[in-house]
């Protein structure tokens, strides 16, 4: 990975980072890729759950543990569990953003937009100039319970000014 950020010239030290849910597929690498000088900008309910990621971890295999999981199955399992593996390593420091914050990156201004469902923090970004809709996992049918609001054919009337 960091071959390939350098084959980009990338700068990690004036880089920041926007994260949409918690999940390892999203937050899982910002541990190892975050510097002194870097952001990350996340969601508070999502922000909490990470805080207490131990305890939900420790409850789990507290539970398993008393449904008859054998230590070797439970290593086997964790070892291989991708929201275990790839979990974020470390203490993050979040700045928090909420509904209606912008975030203000070169010429695009973005607005947070709070899409609980995938998760209870789940967060947006939209760009209403240039009509730059960022996602995470919101739009995906099959895991969010969330609607879409149609943003294929254009945002509906009556949430319009969410946006504006």
């Amino acid at each position: 990975m960091q071959a390939g950020l350098r084959e980009l010239d990338v700068d990690l030290k004036k880089s920041d980072f926007f994260i949409t849910h918690l999940h390892s597929d999203h937050l899982g690498l910002v541990s190892t890729l975050v510097t002194e000088t870097s952001r990350i900008y996340f969601n508070q309910p999502d922000a909490q759950s990470v805080e207490n990621s131990n305890a939900r971890w420790t409850d789990f295999v507290y539970y398993a543990r008393m449904n008859g999981l054998t230590e070797s199955e439970l290593q086997t399992f964790l070892e291989r569990h991708p929201g275990y593996k790839y979990r974020a390593k470390g203490k993050l420091s979040f700045t928090i953003l909420k509904e209606g914050d912008t975030l203000n990156i070169g010429e695009y201004s973005f607005k947070c937009v709070e899409t609980p469902g995938h998760t209870e923090g789940h967060m947006c970004l939209y760009e209403f100039r240039k009509k730059v809709f960022i996602s995470g996992d919101h739009i995906l049918n099959s895991i969010t319970l969330t609607s879409n609001y149609g943003l294929i054919g254009g945002i509906p009337e009556g949430i319009s000014g969410r946006f504006g």
